[in-house]
Formats: structure tokens, C-alpha cells, sequence
């Protein structure tokens, strides 16, 4: 590495200073890690920002693997964990002797080894604030979802300064959460084995628990004869009831897709937001409503209702043909607005109304146009798409050029509306709809 001398200005700053420029650079995007070859003294400093970024794994076993090969000074830093369970490698099974019981190997003695070897590393990250654990729905192994359980049930003590954790995945009961003293926020599907009344317990238990982040339901948890908006039995969603007894929200999320054979929503339909609005009304800041299809008329009134009423700041609002007039029913309190569009007349009209809501809408700064690509004719030239922006090296597939080719079109049509914003004095940009729950984390 080159020497220190070369960047005299830079580092004659106050350790805050530079800290606070290596946080900036390093956490908002993955090439500017270059920063840490400055020198030696820059990469010293810098280098526990690199395990600030949000870390992402495929598997429990890869999780352990790294953690092996990782210096160990750095991990007190890693604030942020992503990682998935899967099923464990069972090929010592066949490497012991059939004929030696007493040197054989059984099948649970492999879980209980893997559980014992995943909770050691695991505390080695006691700092983590931001957890996920997601099991993913092709998972039918009973013995897996024993070990997802057995996991979650030692979370508390592995991560006591625990703040947000998000559960993809189903669980059986929520019990664990209850020693989570530190939990701010909850993200999960609203389905336990747990009783109404059994969930507002553990919910109210949590004495700093003020986001809710729902989705769903599981499609592990419906069959053929759950059908017709039957639910399954055991799996009770978390119901209005429950959401009229917990302490007050400042932020709530639905992130919710069809399911065909359910006759209606199972979060967003009038009851559920009824009871989001009387008890919550007072208390809510952030609301995000992401869905795949459109909801009846009787859902978006009681939805509009909320917003008209509501001390709201931030709120995100997806769907298919949202109709932009819905800008009438925000309130004067909006700071960030993020919305779906399907083209260009249709962000025009948003922005139409926007600017005839400009005095009301005083404290709105930012404002995000969600791209729905679905509505776009998905006939295309392969010409329009750069192959530099897709994979330089390998071929692509019909499905990836056609929606590079869908996103860069929607990109275009939305230009002159974002430049609209803009020229009002408004943060504004383009997304995708409609958003996921998560953000990507960085892979490791």
C-alpha cells in the first residue's frame, strides 16, 4: 500500500471527521470499498465499516464458514444479518459402520451438532440490531422446522441487543419474543399456533415494540382443504382484535399477494384497517401498503379515511391501477410520499395533482414514483438494452432481457414527470413496484 504522506489534507482532519467520510463512502455502494487501499492507516480506520454493511447468506452452513475465516476484531461491528436455514448435510451418516452401533452416527446427533456449532457462532455476533431468518417455503423436512424453532427460541440470549427482527418464514408461537427487551420491530406473516388472546400477550410484553410488518399468509400453511377462506387450523392470524390490544404503533406495513383460493384479503379489508385506524390513528408516522392486485372499493375508502384523518409522515402506497386523485385524502403532515405509476400519463396525472395540493402539502419533501412495469406491452427490442448493463460475460435469458427492456422503457416514459417534481422543489426519483420487504444486503 502506498504510504500516508500522499493524502496529507485528509487525514489532518478530526477521527470524527474522517469516520463520518468513511461511513458515507463505504455504506452506499459496493465499489467504493477501493477506499480502503488509500493506505495503512486509512484501511485500519476504515475497515470496521466494511462489517457495518448489511451481511447476507444463503445458508447457516455458510454463515459458520465465513465466520471461521473472518478476523475476528471486526465482528463487534456487524450490526445488520441476513441468513437462511436450510438442511443440514447428512453424509456422515454413510461414513460410520452400519455394523458398530456404538460409533454410529444418528440423525439427530448431526441437528444437535449443527444447532450447538450455529449458536457458538452466532454470539460471536452479540452486537446485531437487525436480524432476518427466513426459511424458505420448498422446506417440508419436520426435523428442519424443529431446528428453525429450536433456533428461534435461543435468539433472545444470542442477541440481546436485538432491535428488528423479520421472520419470513412461519413459527409456531411468538413466546421467544418475549424476552427481547431491546425489539423495536416485528416483521413476520401474523400466523402462530398461538391463541388471539395468547399473541396479545407477547406482544404487549415488549416494552419498545412500535413497528408491525405483516405478510401473507404462508403458502405452507394453506391446502386443499383450507380452501374458500377457511384458515388453517392452528395457524390463527393476527386478527383486528389483536391489533385494538397492543400498545400503540408508529409505523405499520402490509406486504400482502393474491392468494386465489382465499375469497378475501387477509390484512387488507375494511375490519383490519378499521381497527388499524381506531386504535393507531394517534400514534402513526410510517404506513406502507404493498400489494400485487387491486382492492375493492369498500377496503380504499376505509384506507383513504385513515390517511385523511391520520398524523402520517412517511407512507408508501403500491398497487395496481392506484388511482392518483388518492392525493386528495393525505395529510398536511406528509413529509415522503412513495407511489405506483403505469406510464407516463398516469405520473403526469400524479403530478397534476401534487402541484394542485403544493400549499396543502407544505412539508412534503420527497416524493418516489414506484414503476409498475405490468401494464407495459411486453413486446420489446432486444437493441434498447444495453448488453453492458446485464451480464458482460455469459449469455441472458428471454426473461431477463425483456424485463431490462420493460424497466429501461418505464424509465423513459417516467423522466419528464421526475424533472416535473423536481422543477417543484420536491427529492424526487424512481423505484420499482412493487417494492419487497427487504432491502439486498451484501453477500459475503
Amino acid at each position: 500500500m502506498a504510504e500516508c504522506s500522499s493524502h496529507p489534507h485528509f487525514l489532518t482532519l478530526p477521527l470524527e471527521l474522517r469516520e463520518q467520510v468513511y461511513r458515507d463512502v463505504i455504506l452506499t455502494s459496493d465499489s467504493n470499498v477501493q477506499l480502503l487501499r488509500g493506505c495503512r492507516q486509512i484501511h485500519a480506520e476504515a475497515q470496521q465499516f466494511v462489517f457495518k454493511r448489511p451481511l447476507t447468506f444463503n445458508s447457516q452452513t455458510e454463515l459458520c464458514q465465513w465466520l471461521n475465516r473472518v478476523d475476528k476484531r471486526y465482528l463487534r461491528h456487524i450490526d445488520t444479518l441476513r441468513f437462511s436455514v436450510i438442511d443440514i448435510d447428512l453424509s456422515p451418516l454413510l461414513e460410520t459402520s452400519y455394523y458398530s452401533p456404538s460409533t454410529r452416527v444418528h440423525w439427530w446427533d448431526l441437528y444437535e451438532m449443527e444447532a450447538e456449532e450455529l449458536s457458538a457462532a452466532l454470539r460471536s455476533l452479540s452486537n446485531v440490531r437487525d436480524l432476518t431468518i427466513s426459511l424458505p417455503d420448498s422446506v417440508d423436512s419436520r426435523l428442519v422446522r424443529d431446528f428453525y424453532h429450536a433456533l428461534l427460541d435461543n435468539l433472545a440470549h444470542i442477541f440481546p441487543k436485538l432491535e428488528h427482527l423479520t421472520l419470513p418464514g412461519g413459527q409456531r408461537s411468538l413466546e421467544f419474543a418475549e424476552s427481547m427487551r431491546c425489539l423495536h420491530s416485528l416483521r413476520f406473516n401474523g400466523y402462530t399456533d398461538s391463541r388471539p388472546t395468547e399473541l396479545v400477550n407477547v406482544l404487549s410484553r415488549m416494552p419498545y415494540l412500535t413497528e408491525l410488518q405483516l405478510f401473507g399468509p404462508p403458502y405452507d400453511m394453506v391446502d386443499e382443504r383450507f380452501r374458500g377462506d377457511k384458515r388453517a387450523q392452528g395457524a390463527q392470524p393476527l386478527s383486528p382484535e389483536v391489533l385494538h390490544h397492543i400498545r400503540p404503533l408508529t409505523s405499520f406495513a402490509i406486504f400482502e399477494e393474491d392468494r386465489p383460493w382465499l375469497e378475501k384479503p387477509i390484512y387488507f379489508n375494511p375490519p383490519f384497517l378499521q381497527a388499524l385506524r381506531s386504535a393507531h390513528i394517534t400514534s402513526l408516522k410510517k404506513l406502507c401498503i404493498s400489494l400485487d392486485w387491486t382492492p375493492d372499493q369498500d377496503a380504499q375508502e376505509v384506507l383513504f379515511a385513515l390517511l385523511s384523518d391520520s398524523v402520517i409522515r412517511h407512507l408508501t402506497i403500491c398497487w395496481p391501477g392506484l388511482d392518483p386523485s388518492f392525493l386528495l385524502c393525505l395529510p398536511a403532515s406528509l413529509e415522503t410520499l412513495r407511489t405506483s405509476v403505469t406510464g407516463a400519463l398516469d405520473a403526469y396525472s400524479l403530478v397534476c395533482w401534487v402541484s394542485h395540493r403544493r400549499t396543502d402539502l407544505a412539508v412534503l419533501e420527497e416524493v418516489e414514483l414506484m414503476a409498475d412495469c405490468s401494464q407495459l406491452e411486453t413486446a420489446c427490442d432486444p437493441s434498447e438494452v444495453i448488453p453492458s448493463t446485464l451480464r458482460p460475460f455469459g449469455r441472458v435469458n428471454a426473461d431477463e432481457l425483456q424485463d431490462a427492456c420493460l424497466r429501461r422503457r418505464m424509465a423513459r416514459e417516467l423522466e419528464p414527470a421526475i424533472d416535473a417534481l423536481s422543477g417543484m422543489g420536491f427529492r424526487a426519483r424512481q423505484g420499482s413496484c412493487i417494492p419487497g420487504l427487504f432491502d439486498e444486503g451484501e453477500s459475503r
